[in-house]
């Protein structure tokens, strides 16, 4: 019966508003301290927060960009208090990956999805394959690793990030040639998650992109799972499609996806993937 909004540029200032637009309350969440080591949650089709509670709220975080300043790759938010903890320190930070030759914020966003009928949550960070099962307090419940075609092992920076410019060809050879997995979203009325993996460009492509000013959009997978986890399907959307695979939402229909070619400027068009016999 109400709306949250988030003013992602101003400090975190959240607004609840009703369906006419009448602001009820409004929320500063306290981030400021913390943003030199994790980066600030974007909330949108690809990471939304979770109410499950009058005045509980759940943001997926993000992956620390230094290990020893890691404080949990989600937050639990008390509106009522004005209390914000820190959860999961232990899916935090990349053990295996120095986060200073990782690269661009695209590679620490998490995604995380939300399942009312088991009530718990789904996971999954951009350099990671698996998928961690949370409950509420986001405990790991169990994680499984979920293949996914076309995948390119990530290739760290040859040097520190501080020492590339933000256009130099080196450096967004490694930012837009791996790949990475950006969201996992739950239809409840499938009862299946989807996760999607964006395909790396390759350096022919980011070549044409750079040089020639080509627009060329990502292709990207979308890997279907049922309630247990089990991988059921996969499939290829390619870049010819224009596609945005941050743009999308889940309906009775099916997983949309938001049009990105030539188009009225006062129309959006989305296009439809069904799942074909799913329970």
């Amino acid at each position: 019966d109400s709306i949250l909004v988030m003013t992602q540029f101003s400090c975190g200032i959240m607004y609840l508003t009703n369906w006419k637009g009448e602001i009820i309350n409004r929320f500063n969440i306290p981030l400021d301290e913390n943003l030199k080591t994790n980066y600030f949650p974007a909330l949108d089709a690809t990471a939304t927060a979770v109410q499950t509670s009058e005045w509980r709220l759940v943001f997926p975080y993000s992956v620390s960009s230094t290990k020893s300043g890691a404080k949990g790759v989600a937050f639990i938010y008390d509106m009522n208090n004005d209390r914000l903890g820190y959860k999961n320190n232990e899916l935090s930070y990349y053990s295996e990956l120095d986060p200073n030759r990782i690269g661009g914020k695209e590679f620490f966003k998490v995604s995380m999805t939300y399942n009312e009928k088991s009530k718990t949550f789904l996971m999954t960070r951009p350099l990671d394959n698996q998928v961690y099962e949370l409950n509420n307090e986001m405990e790991v419940l169990n994680s499984v690793e979920v293949p996914t075609k076309g995948y390119r092992e990530f290739k760290p920076l040859r040097k520190t990030k501080d020492r590339y410019r933000s256009n130099q060809k080196e450096f967004l050879y490694h930012r837009y040639g791996n790949s990475r997995f950006t969201s996992i979203t739950y239809d409840k009325w499938k009862s299946v998650y989807y996760r999607i993996m964006v395909n790396g460009y390759s350096k022919e492509e980011l070549d044409r992109i750079v040089d020639n000013g080509e627009l060329l959009y990502a292709s990207f997978n979308i890997t279907v799972l049922d309630d247990q986890l089990n991988k059921i399907y996969e499939h290829l959307v390619e870049s010819e499609e224009d596609l945005s695979y941050s743009e999308y939402f889940v309906s009775p229909e099916g997983l949309s996806f938001r049009y990105l070619g030539p188009l009225d400027e006062d129309v959006m068009r989305f296009r439809t993937f069904a799942l074909k016999d799913a329970q």
